[in-house]
């Protein structure tokens, strides 16, 4: 069976509406992870659904407080294997904010920092899906 995963891509607009995003938000994980850029990431737990999870995580790991209504699912999804060589099922969600400060996990985050979406390319992120998540939420929100 595969292990669960979330992925959320946060952006940020002057006003919380799609049609002025201008930044994303990215988190640096620590030493024992790497110390590699990365949007929200995080396990889903025991019976949880990939969507609790998503909101979860995020509260977990920005403080921000959301809801089901203003968090997206768009329709990617990654298999893979990842470092601990377990098979990985991933869902990707994604919200705009017009909030500047945010309060990261110290357990698994060192930094943080709202990149301009103009500034990223796939050397902003370590993986691959990080990126590719990135590009297609960003076209979610301007299609």
């Amino acid at each position: 069976m595969a292990k669960k995963k979330v992925q959320i891509v946060i952006f940020k607009s002057s006003d919380g509406s799609c049609q002025k995003i201008t930044h994303v938000l990215l988190l640096k994980t620590n030493r024992q992870r790497g110390q590699f850029w990365q949007n929200v990431t995080g396990s889903v737990e025991n019976d949880e659904s990939f969507l609790a999870s998503a909101l979860r995580e995020v509260q977990e790991e920005t403080q921000l407080q959301i809801n089901q209504e203003i968090l997206k699912k768009i329709e990617v999804e990654y298999f893979f294997i990842d470092r601990k060589k377990r098979k990985v099922h991933e869902k990707v969600y994604t919200f705009i904010t017009d909030q500047d400060q945010i309060r990261i996990s110290e357990e698994e985050h060192t930094e943080y920092r709202w990149q301009a979406i103009d500034d990223i390319n796939e050397q902003s992120y370590l993986y691959y899906t990080n990126y590719d998540a990135f590009s297609k939420a960003l076209k979610f929100w301007q299609s």
